[in-house]
């Protein structure tokens, strides 16, 4: 054999994975030393909560506003997606960013309320799934 094929068997010799590998060990884990006052035990006493198996909807599915008939004009609203765009966008697309709505920087909501002339006519609740706009009118 010469020296090249040596080499190559010696390599393949260590890439092979029945070989060198440790034998399991047999003694069982423990944390180390430094985590032994902050170990908390593997049973817990208190109970995951499980949801009843006839459930269609989790409970933040479940749409709670109030379903009043209510007498107000209802507000126009316009949803519109905002992109920041560099010159690297625009002439060399080098951001990888697409002109949809999953590559949009931000959401603007324009809402126009019918004869309201100032701010604070207006009560205005943020939530994380719903904006509620009301006033008077």
């Amino acid at each position: 054999m010469n020296g090249s094929e040596s080499s190559i068997l010696s390599l393949a010799s260590m890439l092979d994975p029945t070989k060198n590998q440790p034998a399991p060990s047999r003694t069982k884990s423990t944390p180390p030393p430094s985590t032994a006052s902050t170990a908390k035990s593997s049973t817990s006493s208190a109970k995951p909560h499980k949801s009843p198996q006839k459930d269609i909807w989790d409970e933040d599915e479940i749409d709670y506003t109030p379903t009043d008939a209510d007498p107000r004009p209802e507000a126009e609203y316009k949803i519109t997606y905002r992109q920041r765009v560099s010159s690297e966008d625009i002439y060399l697309n080098m951001s990888g960013r697409l002109p949809s709505i999953t590559d949009s920087d931000d959401l603007v909501l324009s809402i126009h309320m019918p004869g309201v002339k100032t701010a604070a006519e207006l009560e205005l609740t943020c939530e994380k799934d719903r904006v509620d706009v009301r006033c008077d009118k």
